[in-house]
Parts: structure tokens; C-alpha cells; sequence
């Protein structure tokens, strides 16, 4: 077994199974796993969790719900649009004291903007308007696709839910950020992955004004998304105007942080990286301490010269 060689120089050799082939065997084990060891002590050398910048793609769909609740001649009513004909026929075939279910001339308009032409919406712009004598709070939600296709590359549709007291107001401005929300790393893909509850608009047929339930439902997945912004209010100064317009901004992050785990690839092109590093040195100082010991003969090793007409064996 040979034991140390330097070109052109002295070959030091030995039985396998002598006490020098176990010492440079040991030797060779702390070459080996003394960086491993000392780089898997650091905190990223196996680093599986990671974050991502990139520009969510945002579509939103004319898909949502609203609540409102008003005060007409001194008594409390609970009022709903969807965007569904469905739900809202079963809204309208819903009767509580004889009261009206659906909003009063609810319109609405939806804007999705790209302000820098590169496919992916800057700005979302949502405006309505309705009749009412009173608006006290007014739920809403809105659905829409959300696409990361940078590393987790995965789609669903996502959901944006406002609760707003609005005081008798009559005109509601929101400027705000719509954030991702992560309870747990997203795997990485190389296939866009859809998201489970990807029709998440269809999930309560049965109950379209539940949104409490809607929205807990939705609560409870890894991926989710919310509004977050400022909120201005004008108060009604004409009790004969009862209408009522909201618009809403709805700006998209630009650079969106995104939890993932990165593919098994892309963790070894780091970590090796950070072992060589670490390597180097300790292989010099390895073939620096078993050189000195074996050209000293610390321990019985035969010797041999690869120059040619050097032939000698020493013990």
C-alpha cells in the first residue's frame, strides 16, 4: 500500500493491514470529513429552505362577493351581490322578514394594468357604486389567478378579503399592496404545480353568504394572500345622496418574497462550494503532518525511487 509519494521523488509503502497504512487511513478519514464536519457546522452549507424575489402574475377576475350591512328606517339589514347569476338568484329566494337580500344598483368595474408593458399587472383598479340610505360595514371578496413561475412555479387562485366599517360614509378610497402569505416553504417545481382549492369561488354554493366559513376555509391554506394598505373615508355630507362609491388600488408587488425548497441540484451547488473552501487548507495541513511523518519514519514503511537507476528499498 502505497503510503506518501512525491513526484519524482521517494515511494513510501506498507503492508495494508500494518500500523503506517492505518495511520495514514485515519489521516485520510479526517482529510475527508473534518470539512465535512466543520461546513455542516454552519448554519447554510446544507440549506434546503430558501427565498426568492420575483413579480407574482396577478389576474383578477370579475369573481366576488359583497356584504353589506345597512340601517334602513331603524332596522338592520344584511345585503349581497356576487358575481354569479347562480348565487344570486338564491340570494334573491332568500327571504328574512320580508326584507330585500340583494344590493341596490350595484355596479361594478375591474382593471387589471400593466404600467411598464412586461406582462405582469402593476396595479389592479376595482370601482363600485350602490344605493344605500346607511352603510354601516361592508364585506368583500375578490378572486383571482396567482402565478409564481420563477422557482416554486405554481398556480391558484388566491382570494382578497376586506372587512370596513364605513360609518355612513358614501365614498371609500384603499390604496394598498396585495402579500403573499406563507405558512410553510413552497417545494420547488419544474412544472407549474396547481394548488389545491384551486376553485376556491365554488367552494359554498350552497351558502353564498356564509363568507365567515369562506373565508376560515381559506385561512387554513399554506398559500394565501391579503390586502394591506390605508384606508380614507368621506362622510356623507348630503342625506339626500345615497349612493355610495368605493375604489379600490390594488398595487402588486414588484418584488415579492417567496419561501421554497430548493431542489436537491441546487443545495449540492452550493454546499460543495463551501467544502473545498474549507478543503484546502486542511488538506495541505494534512499532507504536511503525515509528510513529516512518514519521511521521518515514525512508523516501519518500506522505501522506493521512481527515478530511474534510485531503485532501493529501505525499512
Amino acid at each position: 500500500m502505497i503510503l506518501f509519494y512525491n513526484s519524482y521523488g521517494k515511494i513510501y509503502t506498507s503492508d495494508i493491514l500494518s500500523l503506517s497504512s492505518i495511520i495514514s487511513l485515519i489521516f485520510l478519514c479526517l482529510l475527508i470529513f473534518v470539512p465535512l464536519f466543520m461546513a455542516y457546522s454552519t448554519e447554510d452549507f446544507w440549506q434546503r429552505v430558501k427565498i426568492c424575489q420575483e413579480q407574482p402574475y396577478v389576474q383578477l377576475k370579475k369573481k366576488y362577493f359583497i356584504s353589506t350591512l345597512e340601517n334602513q328606517d331603524n332596522r338592520y339589514l344584511s345585503k349581497f351581490h356576487t358575481s354569479s347569476e347562480l348565487l344570486n338568484s338564491k340570494i334573491d329566494s332568500v327571504s328574512l322578514d320580508d326584507d330585500e337580500r340583494l344590493i341596490t344598483g350595484f355596479s361594478i368595474s375591474i382593471l387589471n394594468i400593466d404600467e411598464n408593458g412586461d406582462s405582469f399587472n402593476d396595479k389592479i383598479q376595482i370601482k363600485m357604486s350602490f344605493m344605500t340610505e346607511n352603510l354601516l360595514n361592508i364585506k368583500m371578496m375578490f378572486f383571482f389567478d396567482y402565478y409564481l413561475l420563477k422557482k416554486s412555479r405554481f398556480y391558484t387562485e388566491s382570494m382578497m378579503y376586506l372587512d370596513i366599517d364605513a360609518n355612513n360614509a358614501n365614498s371609500i378610497i384603499l390604496n394598498g399592496e396585495l402579500k403573499l402569505k406563507q405558512k410553510s416553504p413552497i417545494a420547488q417545481m419544474s412544472i407549474p404545480k396547481i394548488l389545491k382549492d384551486k376553485y376556491l369561488f365554488g367552494v359554498d354554493r350552497e351558502s353564498p353568504y356564509d363568507m365567515l366559513a369562506l373565508y376560515n376555509k381559506y385561512s387554513n391554506r399554506n398559500v394565501t394572500t391579503k390586502f394591506e394598505g390605508d384606508l380614507f373615508l368621506s362622510p356623507k355630507l348630503n342625506n339626500d345622496n345615497n349612493k355610495v362609491e368605493i375604489i379600490l388600488n390594488v398595487y402588486i408587488p414588484k418584488i415579492q418574497d417567496v419561501l421554497y425548497y430548493a431542489s436537491f441540484g441546487e443545495t449540492i451547488k452550493e454546499a460543495w462550494i463551501q467544502y473545498i473552501y474549507i478543503f484546502i487548507p486542511i488538506y495541505f495541513l494534512v499532507h504536511f503532518i503525515l509528510g513529516f511523518i512518514i519521511r521521518n519514519r515514525v512508523f516501519p514503511c518500506s522505501v522506493q525511487s521512481d527515478i530511474e537507476g534510485d531503485d532501493q528499498d529501505i525499512y
